[in-house]
């Protein structure tokens, strides 16, 4: 069979590669508001622990379903990412600026 999926378990599979990179792109923006929150002193160990977590996320992922690397998985993976990107991230950023400018504010006036 021709296309991208073969199978129903493939489509499936897609779909749990989507989930996880909206999930990785939730990961991504918390590490990126707690660089805001504690400063850049951690930000290569940070950026090293969010690659390694994300990799751990799509192989496992791979190595559950029983299939070897697949074009699908990247895709995937990145299709969440990008609809997480383009819709959720604008909230959860205004959020979480909106909760580190009211903590930077106590911060000052308890010293």
């Amino acid at each position: 069979m021709s296309g991208l999926f073969a199978t129903a378990s493939q489509a499936r599979l897609f779909l749990l590669f989507v989930g996880l990179g909206a999930g990785v792109g939730i990961l991504y923006d918390l590490l990126t508001l707690s660089y805001r929150g504690f400063g850049h002193k951690g930000r290569a160990i940070g950026d090293l622990l969010f690659v390694c977590v994300s990799a751990c996320g799509v192989f496992s992922l791979l190595q559950r379903a029983g299939e070897t690397f697949r074009s699908y998985a990247v895709l995937g993976v990145s299709v969440g990412w990008f609809l997480y990107a383009s819709t959720v991230s604008f909230f959860l950023h205004k959020i979480g600026n909106k909760l580190l400018v009211n903590k930077r504010t106590k911060c000052r006036a308890n010293s």
